[in-house]
């Protein structure tokens, strides 16, 4: 019924005479996926990398997540050279990857940010308690109301060297909240 340990591991070699590994020896696709993941900003550069990710390698089809339709199709123009790149810095992958196929999803992106910033990212059943806070939030300084305007000339006449109208809209939009809400003494 029972058989003796010894004659069960009679049925393998257990030579140690070779005991380093193997040169055939597979490593773990999955392995050298993560291995991607991680090396990603040392392929792309630390500036694409930001903006995207390697997703998944599915028939030989390499997937890239984007954060935005526009870098996927930068990064599609770079498609050769982020291949070459792949191979250098991870061999093991020169016959797993054909091609590149890339993917446009903010969501991801916006989530590793709650991650970073150690802020979870609001609940979906709180969707309602959140825009009745913003709109609450939001009627208290009316965009035509003299406190805002006055804000808004200050923020204005601080950001004026600023070229880029989305960073000036932002810092402006900080700015008159932060002026706001020092007022109230919230």
């Amino acid at each position: 019924m029972f058989k003796h340990l010894k004659s069960f591991l009679s049925g393998f070699d257990m030579s140690y005479a070779d005991r380093s590994p193997k040169k055939n020896a597979t490593v773990n696709p999955q392995v050298i996926f993560f291995e991607l993941i991680k090396l990603w900003p040392q392929i792309v550069g630390n500036h694409l990398a930001q903006h995207s990710t390697p997703l998944k390698n599915t028939y030989k089809t390499l997937t890239i997540l984007t954060d935005h339709p526009q870098w996927a199709q930068e990064l599609s123009f770079l498609e050769k050279k982020i291949k070459q790149q792949i191979f250098k810095t991870i061999p093991q992958l020169t016959f797993e990857i054909k091609k590149i196929k890339f993917q446009a999803d903010n969501t991801f992106f916006k989530n590793q940010n709650h991650r970073i910033l150690d802020t979870p990212p609001p609940c979906p059943c709180q969707k309602e308690t959140v825009l009745k806070n913003k709109t609450t939030s939001s009627t208290d300084l009316h965009p035509f109301s003299p406190e805002y305007l006055k804000y808004k000339k200050e923020a204005s006449n601080l950001f004026s060297d600023i070229e880029d109208e989305e960073t000036k809209d932002l810092l402006t939009s900080i700015f008159i909240t932060h002026k706001h809400q020092n007022k109230k003494g919230i």
